[in-house]
Parts: C-alpha cells; structure tokens; sequence
C-alpha cells in the first residue's frame, strides 16, 4: 500500500470513527476548528507522528462537512438564503435553537 492510500485509509477509518462518536446533528465547524488549533500546537511543539494524527483529524472534520454538512448551521444558511451544504438537505430537518 502506498503512503498515499494508507493516508487516505487512515482518513476513512478517522471519518467513521468520527460519525460514531458523535453523528449528526452536530456541530461540524467547531470541531473543524478545534482540530486545526490542535494541528498549529502540534505542529509547533510535537512529533511527527502527533502532527500526522492531528492532520488526519483536520482532513476527517473537512470530509464530514463536505459529506454531512453542519447540523446546527442548516437554519442559520437557510434564513440568509444560502444552499444547504448537503444536497437533499432542509433546514427544517433539525429543530436546532440559534
């Protein structure tokens, strides 16, 4: 297996461990965020291998907002106009409070 496909491997495997963990709705950006806050300190002052686990996670919460949008902003898009981030996707299919 190549670097390449282990790497994404390893994205797929974060992603579902992920959706487990803590399916939808949920707050996707945050934990986005969150993840590239941790990579920066990471990066900064870890090993290689703490950056690459971090980095795995930034790139798995990029997927899920790709994939499973953000719950808790579909009202928020929705009322400014804008396109779900999921095709398919109504704002109404969560009653999330903003």
């Amino acid at each position: 297996m190549s670097d390449t496909d282990a790497t994404l491997e390893a994205f797929r495997a974060e992603l579902e461990r992920a959706r487990e963990k803590y399916p939808n709705p949920n707050a996707t950006l945050a934990a986005l965020v969150e993840e590239v806050g941790e990579l920066a300190r990471a990066v900064a002052d870890e090993s290689r291998e703490r950056v690459r686990a971090e980095a795995i996670q930034v790139g798995a919460m990029a997927l899920r907002i790709i994939l499973d949008g953000d719950g808790t902003l579909r009202e928020w898009r929705a009322a400014r106009g804008l396109d779900a981030l999921v095709e398919g996707e109504a704002a109404d299919d969560v009653d999330i409070l903003i």
